[in-house]
């Protein structure tokens, strides 16, 4: 995914779940794939992934 894509991606989630990713979220790694993000918008929220 291109970083214009990730960047997309990241202001869609932050609208639709009222969040904002932190800084040190804000890597490739995080967008590779929807279990990631999912594991990274349940942190922010304060839910422990499985």
């Amino acid at each position: 995914m291109s970083s214009q894509a990730s960047v997309s991606i990241m202001v869609a989630l932050e609208d639709e779940f009222d969040i904002e990713f932190p800084d040190h979220m804000l890597k490739r790694s995080v967008f590779q794939s929807i279990a990631s993000i999912r594991a990274a918008v349940d942190e922010i929220q304060g839910r422990a992934t499985v």
